[in-house]
């Protein structure tokens, strides 16, 4: 067995304009070639650069999904690169929602969705939060923790990726 010793470059990734209410640092963050998303949530969606909160599961869903979509396009990466997922329900939220929720997130991230691993919690971090998605991402790349690119990218104010100088 060999041990492969990974030179991470680690890049936060945040998806735009969304911020995490509940958490100061990115909800993802890329390792060489590797994306690890953390508790991404969907309560609120940012519309004309204002937050516009979202009630119901479906619409949450939707909203975790774009921003899904929007972490790994940021890195060239598409949601086929996921590899995991789980997803974390409110308890109180009925099984016919979640099987609604799974539809959205489906049309926007494709079959991993039917793979991933739903888990229902007593609450989750926020008021207001029906589901959270974490889960992993693998680009191409020619060699283990080495991406195709080496670009380095700082996060801006608005919570897009900026290339550094």
């Amino acid at each position: 067995m060999s041990i492969i010793k990974l030179k991470p470059f680690k890049q936060p990734l945040t998806p735009g304009g969304a911020r995490q209410a509940w958490r100061e640092t990115a909800p993802a963050i890329r390792v060489g070639r590797y994306i690890f998303l953390d508790e991404i949530t969907g309560e609120a969606a940012c519309e004309n650069d204002a937050e516009v909160p979202v009630e119901d599961i479906r619409g949450q869903a939707a909203v975790i999904a774009k921003k899904v979509v929007d972490v790994l396009g940021q890195v060239g990466g598409s949601p086929r690169h996921l590899t995991e997922l789980t997803l974390y329900v409110a308890r109180e939220i009925p099984r016919e929602d979640m099987i609604s929720a799974g539809l959205v997130l489906s049309k926007f991230l494709g079959s991993i969705v039917h793979e991933a691993t739903w888990i229902k919690f007593n609450f989750l971090r926020d008021e207001g939060v029906k589901l959270a998605l974490r889960g992993t991402a693998i680009l191409p790349g020619d060699k283990p923790g080495k991406s195709q690119t080496r670009t380095r990218y700082r996060v801006t104010e608005s919570g897009r990726l900026k290339r550094a100088a």
